[in-house]
Parts: C-alpha cells; structure tokens; sequence
C-alpha cells in the first residue's frame, strides 16, 4: 500500500500544472503554520488535499 502511494503520489506532481499549485498550497501552508494560525494551516491542508484528489480523479488513467 505504502509504495503504491509514493508512486501515485510521484504521479499526481508530474500532472500539467500539478506542481506550480502545490507549490503555493505548500507556501500558504507554511505561512501560516509560522503565523501560529491553526485554522488557516488546516484549511490550507484541506484545499491541497482536495486539489490533489481532483488531479487524480481527472487524470486517474495515468496516475493508478
């Protein structure tokens, strides 16, 4: 399960455009992990998250 993971993972980043937003969802995560702000920090990860799932499911032929 766990190699299956890292190489979808490895997958979604190489998915066009993939890597610029998670790039920025990351930033945004880390500014407010730095800031103390808790809820932001869990926004951010929901969104990056959320993306991340949507990437997959548009691309899942190629991802799994």
């Amino acid at each position: 399960m766990y190699d299956r993971t890292r190489v979808s993972m490895r997958r979604v980043a190489l998915l066009p455009g993939r890597s610029e937003m998670g790039i920025k969802q990351y930033r945004a995560l880390l500014d407010a992990m730095v800031r103390g702000d808790a809820d932001e920090a869990e926004r951010c990860v929901r969104e990056l998250n959320a993306s991340a799932r949507e990437y997959i499911e548009r691309y899942k032929n190629y991802v799994i």
